[in-house]
């Protein structure tokens, strides 16, 4: 993760800045190639790798904000 936020922070468009919002956007990022890969090893009978990737998935999310539960987001809805 630290390498990744490194190498986004020097595109052009950061500016070389660690923010927030890159922190969060690289860890949806890293917390989706997980949720690809556990499908792949899961697939190959890998269940010891499909276990550490879901570790450090676990890990990435304690970084993303809570998500609005499906109540908070009809509460929150103009309809």
């Amino acid at each position: 993760m630290k390498s990744e936020l490194v190498k986004a922070s020097k595109e052009s468009t950061a500016g070389g800045i660690i923010d927030d919002e890159l922190v969060t956007r690289l860890a949806r990022k890293e917390v989706k190639r997980r949720e690809e890969a556990i499908e792949v090893y899961r697939k190959a009978g890998r269940a010891e790798s499909a276990s550490r990737e879901e570790a450090e998935m676990a890990v990435l999310k304690a970084y993303l904000p809570a998500a609005m539960s499906e109540q908070q987001v009809e509460q929150r809805s103009p309809l």
